[in-house]
């Protein structure tokens, strides 16, 4: 199997970016410089709580260190109260930076985004092209199982796209997908429940 695309490919792919069947899915490295990568963010948890061991960029291993000597929210509040005053700095005229892959993809017409991300970079982007975006997170666990779903009474269009964040989003602490413990527990959710996961992202 080749390991780049050939011109078909990308034909292939482009048609189905206009047809509105392709479906993008954006991971941390997105973000660029505008949110602190997981690394950077581990090493200042590592430093601060005192982690013991040599991978202190390893967020999910320096986050299970730091749910277990505090407790189980105080990484979860931190990571939200970070990515809260970091997306302060973000003004609608970013995502109309050249290249700025938030934008781009806003630009596309597209129904569904799924992100891995904890902010709202997706959405924001969407709505400085006009859109009404609806977000949704997963949800994985007990805390958050029980909240209305905002994905259950529409189907999403490339004017009212949806944002479905797999792994939470800082609004919503107890969404984050963070720990190894939150890992294995997601893991274990949705292996045995299908319907955490939408038809539309299904």
């Amino acid at each position: 199997m080749p390991n780049r695309l050939e011109e078909k490919d990308w034909d292939r792919l482009l048609q189905r970016i206009k047809d509105g069947k392709c479906t993008p899915f954006l991971g941390s490295g997105v973000c660029g410089g505008k949110i602190s990568v997981g690394s950077q963010i581990a090493n200042e948890w590592a430093k601060k709580y005192e982690y013991p061991m040599e991978d202190s960029d390893d967020l999910t291993r320096v986050a299970q260190f730091v749910a277990v000597t505090e407790d189980a929210m105080t990484p979860k509040e931190e990571m939200c109260k970070k990515i809260k005053e970091e997306l302060k700095e973000v003004a609608p005229s970013y995502f109309e930076i050249p290249d700025e892959p938030h934008g781009v993809l806003a630009d596309l017409p597209l129904p569904v985004y799924i992100t891995t991300n904890y902010d709202d970079l997706m959405v924001q982007a969407l709505k400085s092209r006009g859109k009404a975006p609806v977000q949704e997170i997963c949800r994985w666990n007990n805390r958050i199982k029980k909240s209305r779903r905002r994905s259950s009474d529409f189907d999403p269009t490339p004017e009212k796209p949806l944002v479905f964040h797999l792994h939470g989003t800082y609004e919503i602490p107890e969404s984050l997908v963070l720990t190894e413990d939150d890992y294995l527990d997601f893991l274990a959710a949705i292996s045995s429940n299908k319907k955490l996961l939408p038809a539309s992202i299904q």
